[in-house]
Order: C-alpha cells, then structure tokens, then sequence
C-alpha cells in the first residue's frame, strides 16, 4: 500500500481521514507504523495534517484512531491552530481529554515532590559570582 501523492499532492492517508474513510485510513496507518514514518505529517498543499482534516469534518472514529495510535496532537496548521482548535464540535473536542484515572492523575509526580527537583538543580558548589 502506497502512501503516494495525488495530483492534488495531498497523500491518500490525508484523504481517507478527510473522508472519513476508517478501514482504508487503518490500513495506511498499519503501513505508516511497519515503516515507522510520520503518523500525522503536515501536509504541503494544505498545511494541515490528517489528524486536522478528520477534526475538522467531524470524523470521531478516525480522530479516536489517530490519537489512540499517537499522532501528535500540538502540530499547527498553516493558520497556527492546533487539530483540536479545528474541532467540528465539542464531542471531537472531548477526544483529546486524557482519562483522570489515579495513574494518570500522578503521572508526573513522585510520591515525594521534593525529590521531583533533585535532579533540576545545580548544586550549590557550582553556582558562583564570576559565573553570573
């Protein structure tokens, strides 16, 4: 399965998640992934990725396979927005909500916050005034 431009040089995995076309858009994912390129490339006619297209046409499931497989979600468009900021509505919207489960409400923290630091600041042995 080809991943090759169209005339309109936009790929087919764009088009299939601009359609809302999910079994042909798992299909190029599973390709994309084997070959471990780019899930969500920004495309160079539109300047848009397929994670923006399915947005914004309202394609949950594609959305929900997209973000499932990892495509990254903080890539602009050519009008500085990000995928969900050209949601077509609110339930595309609340895809990109992460669970608040209690592992992922302490995801970045340890038990000891003070020991989050340690490893963030200079000693104190390196910090002197000919350096500032």
């Amino acid at each position: 399965m080809s991943t090759a431009k169209k005339p309109s040089d936009v790929s087919e995995f764009y088009l299939a998640c601009r359609n809302g076309d999910v079994d042909l858009a798992k299909k190029y994912l599973m390709t994309l992934k084997q070959t471990k390129n780019d899930l969500n490339p920004l495309e160079p006619n539109v300047h848009s990725t397929p994670l923006h297209a399915a947005c914004y046409y309202g394609h949950k499931e594609i959305v929900e396979l997209l973000l499932e497989n990892g495509c990254d979600r903080s890539k602009l468009n050519r009008y500085g927005l990000t995928a969900y900021e050209e949601a077509a509505n609110d339930e595309i919207r609340r895809l990109f909500k992460r669970p608040q489960d209690l592992n992922c409400i302490r995801r970045f923290q340890d038990e000891l916050i003070e020991d989050c630091f340690d490893f963030v600041r200079r000693p104190k042995e390196d910090v002197s005034i000919d350096r500032l």
